[in-house]
């Protein structure tokens, strides 16, 4: 689909249950249903295409009118791209045996041990400037397996994502804990920065706010948390247009 010409791409990491293949092969799941929405809204019509994060941020950097979701919004990523819309968020830390003491800051953990983390994530960035031991890993399921068979010492996570992959694991982690809590953080549907104007930009941003207000969003969001709700998944809660990765109070 074109606007003014325009040939768009759209991005994903797939990270269930939000985003996770179909039986078809197609990407499928709440961000990936928001985010279709959001475009289809804005007049674009296009195929969700999935990759490993490493692709999906090397074709953002040199290639006008790319679509990624759902990327962490970062102090170093601010200047990076074009930030549309929020579409989760979740409080991230490090993770470890119950038995060891909790860390003050960052740094603390470099003489912990190793720590496991998804190759390419924006974690991964955050462990090696703080000159902390990283082990890579290609998927989350594989990095928390990690963890649980004390192949690392930690693993930089999010309570959420610990519940729902020891779940899949099928495994114990009773004896896992936060050592550590990083912060805050929300994902975002972001636009890459090459060639785009502030009126191309505005455009979907507008177009993601008034999508937000339709009861197509409000269908979305009912659909898929109680998918989640049925499944086990973990905690969550939407409000103000994201959804949070932790109880409603």
């Amino acid at each position: 689909m074109q606007i003014d010409g325009n040939e768009y791409w759209v991005l994903t990491n797939l990270e269930p249950p939000f985003s996770q293949l179909d039986e078809r092969g197609r990407p499928t799941g709440y961000t990936v249903e928001l985010v279709e929405g959001i475009l289809n809204y804005a007049g674009v019509d296009q195929m969700v295409l999935a990759a490993p994060w490493e692709r999906i941020l090397k074709e953002a950097r040199v290639k006008p009118n790319v679509f990624v979701f759902a990327l962490a919004r970062t102090p170093e990523r601010e200047s990076q791209y074009h930030w549309i819309t929020p579409i989760t968020a979740n409080v991230y830390g490090i993770y470890g045996r119950a038995a060891e003491n909790k860390f003050r800051v960052l740094s603390d953990v470099s003489e912990f041990g190793s720590v496991a983390v998804l190759k390419g994530d924006f974690r991964e960035a955050i462990l090696r400037a703080a000159d902390i031991d990283v082990k890579t890993y290609p998927t989350w399921l594989d990095a928390v397996d990690a963890l649980v068979e004390k192949q690392v010492d930690g693993l930089f996570f999010s309570d959420f994502g610990l519940v729902l992959f020891c779940r899949r694991l099928q495994k114990a982690c009773s004896d896992l804990k936060r050592l550590y809590t990083y912060e805050l953080v929300t994902t975002y549907l972001v636009m890459s920065k090459l060639d785009s104007s502030g009126s191309e930009v505005k455009h979907f941003q507008d177009a993601a706010k008034a999508f937000k207000a339709t009861s197509d969003y409000q269908s979305i969001v009912d659909k898929w948390l109680t998918i989640y709700q049925q499944d086990q998944v973990g905690p969550m809660h939407e409000a103000n247009g994201v959804v949070n990765l932790w109880s409603k109070k």
